[in-house]
């Protein structure tokens, strides 16, 4: 797999986990801290189970297959299930989709068509599966005949501004059905807007951007058992376009990270302004990337990277067909300059004192990155 040894990524890593931890596994990439890692990088793009673990490959086509799967998954339930409820003038309830039968008592889904073209789905102990969901949202999906943009919203949850199991919805991905022995479990409480285009001919996903409001709790105790995490998003913006090969991904908006080790809980806040990311597979095999833009950081304990960062790519990153960083330079608020090399090793540049080289694999050291940037 390759792995771009991307700064945005080694930003959101560290302030995530914090620098007292050796992130030297992490944006390797391990599954330790996907989630939160996902989360961070995808400005919320990646909900529910989509947080599940990290994409390979560039940031960009990691997030539209998050994008469109979403979309896509939730607008053939929306068109599915269209003409049943304007059929009827009262909601309708039935049994949900696949349900367990020994569940089969209280496993209803009611759906409602509103005046608005909407329509609102509850459900009430649903078991699909190993999926369990409980709880409302309320979707909708059109499109522009004059322009071929598809827009897919949806509401979940009541929309208070807090996580409650009883009021907002659940999704637990679990091991048996008492759900107190689960895999996955995320509450959402939130709205988004995701529109996209299709092209007619591949009926592949066109350009795609995405809006989040609200806030969101997950735990994967695949990735680790201890941690969750409630993000809030605010306005939370991302748009990728594609053009001539180049994947093209733009963030704008702010995430609050309240995370919880199962001792304690920080926060973390990453703003991100114009933070526009590129990647294209070359011809021989390897990856072009670059990201320019500016990343805020903020957090509730010490922390070393806490600050704004203006980022600015002069010589692209390239990674090879085998996942090696061999080329590229990348300078931060324009008085430190990182630069990689072919021979895997990264020379880093500070503004009055003399260059200093780095494996990549020590540029991954919490302590070595604070030391560069702080």
């Amino acid at each position: 797999m390759q792995r771009i040894l991307s700064i945005v990524i080694l930003l959101a890593t560290v302030a995530t986990t914090g620098c007292d931890t050796d992130v030297n596994d992490l944006v390797g990439l391990s599954e330790k801290r996907a989630a939160s890692q996902a989360l961070v990088l995808r400005m919320g793009i990646g909900l529910g189970a989509q947080t599940k673990g990290l994409d390979s490959g560039g940031t960009g086509t990691a997030s539209k297959r998050s994008l469109r799967a979403r979309a896509s998954r939730l607008a053939n339930r929306f068109n599915q299930q269209r003409f049943r409820a304007l059929a009827v003038s009262e909601p309708t309830t039935s049994p949900c989709d696949n349900f367990d039968e020994n569940n089969a008592q209280t496993n209803i889904e009611i759906t409602t068509a509103n005046a608005d073209g909407s329509i609102t789905y509850t459900y009430v102990n649903c078991f699909f599966g190993n999926n369990y969901q409980n709880g409302t949202q309320t979707i909708k999906h059109t499109r522009d005949p004059a322009t071929g943009i598809y827009t897919y919203t949806a509401v979940m949850g009541d929309r208070d501004g807090k996580i409650d199991e009883g009021k907002d919805f659940v999704e637990i991905d679990y091991t048996d059905d008492t759900l107190t022995d689960f895999n996955y479990k995320s509450v959402d409480d939130l709205s988004y807007q995701i529109s996209y285009t299709i092209n007619s001919n591949t009926m592949d996903f066109g350009d795609l951007s995405g809006v989040f409001n609200g806030v969101s709790f997950f735990h994967n105790k695949l990735t680790d058992s201890a941690q969750s995490v409630t993000a809030r998003y605010e306005e939370t913006k991302m748009e990728m376009t594609s053009v001539d090969g180049v994947e093209k991904t733009t963030l704008n908006g702010k995430v609050r990270l309240d995370i919880d080790d199962g001792s304690s809980t920080r926060n973390l806040t990453m703003s991100y302004t114009d933070m526009v990311i590129t990647d294209q597979v070359l011809s021989s095999g390897g990856i072009q990337h670059t990201e320019n833009g500016k990343i805020s950081v903020s957090s509730s304990t010490d922390n070393c990277l806490d600050g704004d960062y203006t980022i600015e790519t002069t010589d692209p990153m390239i990674t090879d067909s085998s996942g090696n960083t061999v080329a590229g330079t990348i300078v931060i608020n324009g008085s430190t300059t990182i630069t990689y090399n072919d021979d895997q090793t990264v020379t880093v540049t500070i503004e009055g004192k003399d260059p200093s080289t780095y494996t990549q694999q020590q540029l991954q050291e919490s302590a070595v990155l604070c030391e560069i940037l702080s």
